[in-house]
């Protein structure tokens, strides 16, 4: 008969055309029947109570109580999706759909009890802590960033910690070894002395003594090593008068050197 009898359909209260069918003549919100059973057996509807007067107090819309059936909006994405960009969607949801004070729903949405499919994890982290601070505070691009960057803070932790354990140990090690291995040349060089009969046998220690000097002159220790260097260098004076000295007086003189050295 080109009439209606009835309109249900799944809009925002605050929609213009609901309004004005609101204050249409003939129009009135009907009671939705058996709401609570509908709530229960679908995950995705929920009763809404509209107190008298409450879209218009003086035009008394409605003009009694209503018992009405909301219907909540599921945010679907693909599995795959990543999950920064859920983050985001999650952050834009939260600033749009809040809820609207006329079906009494803010701070009700977004909501995790509503919803037809498995919650993602990530939204079981945000409706759990939240949006992290960086995303509250700072650009997508910027907070993105900073969240990769603290997923990565663990295992950079677990490198630094043996470094920061032994590199001392083994910097002091390198630093020593600069100076300890010239020690091998010096014992090759006094058990040569020793064994040297003639003056040209000890003129050949001397010179490759005086390589070996030249080559301790150019090592270079930090400060706090330059003990065990100008030891090394006093060790060199010692088998370089111990090689120049008469056979008869190498004896006496590592004899006073081992004493001074107790001493």
């Amino acid at each position: 008969a080109d009439q209606v009898d009835a309109v249900a359909t799944v809009t925002a209260a605050q929609s213009p055309w609901v309004e004005e069918l609101l204050r249409a003549p003939g129009v009135k919100i009907v009671d939705a029947e058996h709401v609570d059973a509908i709530a229960r057996r679908f995950p995705f509807a929920y009763r809404v109570d509209l107190p008298a007067r409450v879209f218009d107090f003086r035009a008394s819309i409605p003009n009694r109580d209503i018992a009405a059936l909301g219907v909540a909006t599921n945010l679907v994405v693909r599995e795959e999706l990543h999950p920064a960009i859920k983050q985001v969607l999650l952050q834009a949801s939260s600033d749009v759909a809040r809820g609207s004070r006329i079906l009494g729903t803010v701070g009700q949405f977004p909501s995790r009890d509503y919803g037809e499919f498995p919650l993602d994890s990530e939204a079981e982290r945000y409706f759990n802590f939240g949006p992290s601070p960086m995303r509250r505070y700072l650009p997508f691009w910027a907070a993105n960033l900073l969240e990769r960057f603290w997923v990565l803070i663990i295992p950079i932790a677990t490198l630094i910690v043996p470094i920061l354990r032994f590199g001392p140990s083994t910097v002091t090690w390198g630093i020593r070894r600069r100076i300890y291995r010239h020690y091998k040349e010096l014992r090759e060089l006094e058990a040569a002395a020793q064994e040297a009969n003639s003056d040209e046998e000890r003129a050949k220690v001397l010179e490759a003594l005086d390589k070996v000097e030249e080559q301790i002159k150019e090592v270079v220790v930090p400060l706090a090593f330059r003990d065990d260097h100008y030891r090394l260098r006093t060790h060199v004076v010692f088998v370089r008068e111990q090689v120049s000295a008469p056979p008869e007086d190498t004896e006496a003189q590592t004899e006073t050197a081992t004493r001074t050295a107790i001493r």
